[in-house]
């Protein structure tokens, strides 16, 4: 099981203060009164979220008021998730994936200015995580090659493969796993330009030990800190 998180940074705009609702009933933004913090003091307000996502696919439903079948091209799901966000570095890490986020922040920078969000992702430097990583296992990057516009490389010794050292010195790269240490176990974790962070192994006994009510919260600011992404 993959377990995975979402991070961005504010750019533009204020957290609501008040439950904001997205235009065409797509969902919200609403501000809890629950805050949690992780072992390191870093301090997170919890918004609940939810999006209602189109999706392009026939399904077929039972609708019970007329007792029959009924076929669709298209619906839509829901998606519920939590922001956390962490004022003083104007961080926000959110429990769902890239996708998600990507058309939810897509919708909250095109709302009238005075509730508008707009968002960044961290930079990454891939030469310094590859020199953190203990193992570096895959690599996926962009590629210039005629009719190809990605490609991924996995072993044990992929960054010292050439193309894939180019890659990462031109910043290529789009994501990277590999191994890392985290609170004194090897996990294999999973970070990418999009700003997702995921662990592909067990989370971390020790991250059960704290108390804290979102282990994976605990992760990724553990992996944050380890990679210098944030202080």
């Amino acid at each position: 099981m993959v377990n995975a998180n979402s991070v961005k940074f504010l750019k533009k705009g204020n957290m609501p203060t008040k439950k904001l609702e997205l235009p065409n009933s797509l969902g919200y933004i609403k501000p809890t009164k629950k805050t949690i913090s992780t072992e390191d003091h870093t301090n997170f307000q919890i918004f609940d979220c939810l999006f209602a996502k189109d999706k392009n696919h026939p399904i077929r439903y039972y609708d019970e008021t007329n007792g029959e079948y009924i076929d669709l091209d298209r619906y839509q799901r829901k998606f519920d998730f939590h922001i956390f966000y962490n004022p003083s570095r104007n961080m926000l890490i959110l429990d769902t994936n890239a996708t998600i986020v990507k058309s939810f922040f897509k919708i909250l920078k095109n709302l009238e200015e005075d509730q508008r969000i707009e968002v960044k992702t961290y930079k990454l430097d891939y030469e310094f995580i590859d020199q953190i990583f203990k193992t570096a296992r895959t690599i996926r990057f962009k590629s210039s090659d005629q009719g190809v516009n990605s490609k991924t490389f996995s072993g044990n010794e992929v960054t010292i493969n050439q193309e894939a050292i180019k890659a990462i010195k031109r910043d290529n790269v789009t994501s990277i796993i590999g191994v890392l240490d985290v609170k004194g176990q090897a996990c294999t974790v999973s970070i990418s330009k999009t700003g997702s962070i995921a662990c592909y192994s067990s989370l971390p006994k020790a991250l059960f030990n704290t108390g804290i009510d979102y282990p994976l919260l605990e992760f990724t600011v553990e992996v944050l800190k380890s990679l210098n992404l944030i202080n």
